[in-house]
């Protein structure tokens, strides 16, 4: 009975300390502007900011979308730290529970040209070609004559 009741506390203490030593490794991602759909390896994880739990260091795919900016996507990574090391790793899980690391996504606005931003531009464009015309037509500048060279009779 000693034996089992001894047995039986040795497994509570390895299950409780097991269970215990789980540091938890978040990703942190915020993006300009907030509210952009995200991506993760191709899963869709919902709209930032957000917090995206991870157990395995290295790196993850992003995606970032919203409307009226262009698309993001490439890789992102996450340093590898010491508690990532198995054996190693045991001490530093015990004394930090949580990991966290930050990522910020910075989306450019698309250029939507409008019917009047267009119509300008063509009026602009309009009135260079008159200006480079005008100027082309008109008598060139003339060259000042060259200057006599040194030691050369003069005429």
């Amino acid at each position: 009975m000693n034996l089992r009741l001894t047995r039986l506390a040795l497994l509570a203490l390895l299950l409780a300390a097991s269970a215990g030593c789980s540091t938890k490794r978040t990703l942190y991602v915020t993006s300009e502007p907030a509210g952009a759909r995200i991506w993760v390896n191709g899963e869709d994880k919902g709209l930032t900011p957000i917090a995206i739990p991870f157990i395995y260091y290295g790196t993850f795919g992003i995606r970032l979308e919203k409307q009226g900016y262009e698309a993001w996507a490439g890789e992102v990574r996450v340093p590898e730290r010491i508690d990532g090391y198995p054996i190693i790793d045991l001490p530093f899980e015990l004394v930090r529970r949580h990991r966290g690391f930050a990522w910020r996504g910075v989306l450019e606005p698309t250029i939507q040209e409008t019917d009047e931003a267009l119509q300008e531009l063509v009026r602009e464009a309009g009135a260079f070609r008159e200006r480079t015309q005008r100027e082309a037509r008109s008598d060139p500048p003339r060259a000042p004559a060259p200057a006599p060279k040194r030691g050369a009779p003069s005429r």
